[in-house]
């Protein structure tokens, strides 16, 4: 399928599970999948392969390459980011994708695609 377009990751990374899912501009799922837990209690490497592997899965779907991530905005929601120091751990791992906003899991998955969409603006 693919998109030449914008498209927006929402991650809702927990204790038990982390949740992806990609949209398009106009706010259609384009794809989603989950993989094991993604929460910085596990330490903030194991829950990024987590994220990625979620996110690597729900691209597959959405027929979007690794490269195509540079055009994919994130708004990733874990358990525990209100831990010192968590937030900035986290910014400081490289990523493949145009902009990442870390948010609260409060948000759930729903607000993450909006939340990458308000990082796109900043």
């Amino acid at each position: 399928m693919g998109t030449k377009g914008t498209t927006y990751l929402g991650i809702d990374g927990g204790g038990t599970r982390c949740r992806a899912r990609i949209e398009d501009e106009n706010g259609r799922v384009l794809g989603a999948a989950s993989s094991g837990p993604a929460t910085t209690r596990i330490g903030f490497e194991k829950a990024w392969r987590s994220i990625m592997e979620a996110t690597e899965v729900a691209a597959a779907q959405a027929g979007l390459t690794r490269e195509e991530f540079a055009r994919m905005h994130a708004g990733i929601g874990l358990a525990g980011l209100g831990r010192r120091g968590a937030e900035a751990a986290l910014n400081r791992i490289a990523h493949p994708f145009a902009s990442v906003i870390f948010i609260a899991t409060a948000w759930r998955l729903v607000s993450a695609p909006i939340a990458a969409r308000t990082a796109q603006s900043w």
